[in-house]
């Protein structure tokens, strides 16, 4: 699967993002994905429980951007970027 970053911004862009190594993505990595910060595991509704969002944990109280593509995916209010990817991808 490719892992991909929905990017917040007015044009709804995504940006290819490295698979991550054998032992999954690190701390480091997770968080240049979605621009610095705590990250939030969100759940994504429906068939393949396998995908996941990783999203910035204190995206409202830092008024990040509404994420159009990443609300609409997560059935749920997501600001900032937000990185699509795998559950065994978080290690």
């Amino acid at each position: 699967m490719e892992r991909k970053i929905l990017k917040a911004n007015a044009s709804r862009s995504t940006v290819t993002f490295p698979n991550p190594g054998d032992d999954g993505y690190t701390l480091e990595q997770l968080k240049e994905a979605i621009g610095g910060g705590y990250i939030e595991v969100v759940s994504i509704p429906g068939v393949d429980q396998d995908k996941i969002l990783v999203v910035d944990e204190d995206g409202h109280r830092k008024d990040l951007p509404y994420n159009h593509t990443a609300s609409y995916i997560a059935g749920q209010t997501i600001v900032g970027d937000a990185l699509i990817c795998l559950r065994t991808d978080i290690r």
